[in-house]
């Protein structure tokens, strides 16, 4: 930038002057000529310098304006890809935790009918406790105390208690009628214990998605 407004400015202000040169030069003209030439023709000769200079700087000042409209013109593209870039990446963030929060409420549905079916399950096996008298309603008895088994995981304290208090209500056990009465109570306790604990936690899971869903509009 700068050597080129030096070879610029050495076109503005040495043409004029290598012309001058070139007339004393071949002109011929003796120092006395030339001096009295200088007096005579100052007022011109300074005109021409201040013209040459104001040419200079009209220059330098529209080089400059180039240069800065150059500048501005290359932040104002960066700083429109940056701003490309962000909306993307805001744009697939909210697409990633959009999906979540769909995954997270199907999953919740899924469990809400898991626990309608495991509560309907347990409901209708206890009401065979009470009547357990065909062969038909004992072996449904067994199959519900296998199928409710096989949804609960024992490992959780709650689950366990189902589990054993629904063992205690199986028809080879042997009880008196207080005793089967009472396991019938402490089956039914268990039970309302264990889906209430499901629904907390059923409820939790559904207002954890439903947060995120706001985070993510």
């Amino acid at each position: 930038m700068i050597l080129k407004l030096y070879k610029d400015f050495a076109a503005i202000v040495g043409l004029p002057v290598f012309l001058l040169v070139l007339v004393i030069y071949f002109g011929g003209l003796p120092l006395e000529e030339f001096e009295r030439f200088v007096r005579k023709y100052s007022g011109t000769i300074i005109s021409l310098g201040t013209l040459a200079l104001i040419s200079f700087l009209a220059l330098l000042t529209s080089r400059m304006a180039d240069q800065s409209a150059d500048s501005r013109n290359r932040l104002a593209e960066q700083a429109a890809e940056r701003r490309e870039e962000l909306v993307a990446e805001a744009t697939d963030r909210r697409e990633a935790l959009n999906q979540r929060v769909q995954a997270e409420l199907q999953i919740s549905r899924f469990r809400q009918a898991w626990i309608d079916e495991t509560r309907n399950e347990v409901a209708e096996f206890l009401q065979l406790a009470f009547h357990r008298e065909t062969t038909e309603q004992i072996a449904r008895m067994f199959y519900l105390d296998r199928k409710i088994k096989l949804r609960l995981n024992e490992q959780e304290e709650l689950a366990s208690e189902l589990v054993d208090a629904l063992g205690d209500l199986t028809p080879d056990e042997e009880q008196t009628e207080d005793e089967h009465s009472q396991a019938i109570v402490d089956a039914t306790e268990a039970g309302n214990k264990f889906l209430r604990n499901e629904w907390r936690r059923l409820k939790t899971d559904i207002r954890e998605a439903l947060l995120l869903e706001e985070d993510a509009n």
